[in-house]
């Protein structure tokens, strides 16, 4: 925030309000200080002030460090909370926590806690991958898939090291939608024998143990 602001009086931009700032701020997280100086500057040549629609421009530097990973993986948003059919409950659910991410700072100085995520369950085509791709639409926050798949690796404790860099720069990049399909395949054998099984099992308690104790703005 000090940074955006020192941005704004030095380029005499009074007109930006207060909720704007916030906005970008949060956007900005994970990004180091010359990045935001720089993307500062890129989004006040274009117009020659700060707008919402410059937020985009934060979302594609992001979009870069996910693609270096090679763990994650960022989509695009087309789809909106409009485009769902039914779910009324869930939408509703989704409008409220929304409120929360676009004010997080005033959310927290009321006590309000940070929404962790959701978990839906569902036959194929009910609607679940579009829910996730709707949240981060409405949140306004990037989307990031992580496939469980790429996470096993073939030598001693590489898989649980690609789970902890996964959620490291999930967290980096927060607040985003860190979503997990088909979560049920992924974490298959749990508290079988043998050394695929006990590998997947400490993963899935690692995964636990991280989605219990995170206080970032990562919505799993």
């Amino acid at each position: 925030t000090n940074i955006i602001q020192t941005f704004i009086i030095e380029n005499g931009l009074n007109s930006v309000k207060e909720q704007l700032i916030e906005e970008f701020s949060m956007a900005f997280k994970g990004l180091t200080e010359f990045e935001i100086n720089h993307l500062l500057a890129l989004s006040y040549s274009e117009e020659g002030e700060l707008t919402r629609k410059d937020l985009k421009l934060i979302f594609d530097q992001k979009q870069q460090m996910i693609k270096k990973s090679g763990i994650l993986e960022m989509i695009p948003q087309k789809e909106t909370i409009n485009d769902i059919g039914g779910l009324e409950n869930l939408k509703e659910w989704f409008f409220k926590k929304s409120k929360v991410y676009k004010n997080i700072e005033k959310a927290k100085e009321y006590g309000v806690d940070v929404p962790k995520g959701v978990l839906i369950a569902g036959v194929s085509g009910c609607g679940k991958s579009l829910n996730a791709k709707a949240a981060a639409n409405l949140f306004e926050v990037p989307l990031l898939r992580l496939d469980m798949g790429r996470l096993m690796g073939k030598y001693v404790g590489e898989s649980e090291g690609n789970l902890r860099n996964a959620i490291a720069l999930a967290e980096a990049i927060s607040p985003c939608v860190l979503w997990i399909d088909e979560l049920e395949k992924a974490f298959a054998g749990i508290g079988g024998y043998g050394g695929g099984a006990e590998v997947t099992t400490r993963l899935f308690g690692n995964f636990l143990t991280w989605m219990q104790e995170k206080e970032s703005t990562t919505f799993v």
